[in-house]
C-alpha cells in the first residue's frame, strides 16, 4: 500500500517519524482507508482509555460505598 504524508491515513500521537522512515502498517484487505500505523498509542488508545475510565468509577463507587456504610454504622451506634 503506498501512501502520501499528507494522507489521511498517517494520523498518529506520534510526529517523531521522519519523511522517509519505514513503518508498519496494519489494515483490513478490504478496508484500506481504516490503515493505522502499527504503534503501541494507536493500537491501546481506546483499551487504555476505558480502562482507566472504568478503573475511576470502580473505585469511586467503592468510596461511596464505603462512606455510606461508616455512616450507617455510625448512625446505628447513636441509636442505640
Amino acid at each position: 500500500m503506498n501512501a502520501r504524508a499528507d494522507d489521511a491515513i498517517m494520523h498518529c500521537a506520534r510526529v517523531a517519524w521522519r519523511v522517509g522512515e519505514t513503518v508498519t502498517i496494519r489494515y483490513q484487505p478490504d478496508a484500506p482507508e481504516a490503515a493505522a500505523i502499527n504503534a503501541f498509542y494507536s493500537l491501546w488508545r481506546l483499551p487504555l482509555t476505558f480502562a482507566v475510565i472504568g478503573a475511576f468509577v470502580v473505585l469511586l463507587a467503592g468510596l461511596v460505598a464505603l462512606i455510606l456504610t461508616l455512616l450507617r454504622r455510625l448512625s446505628a451506634r447513636s441509636q442505640s
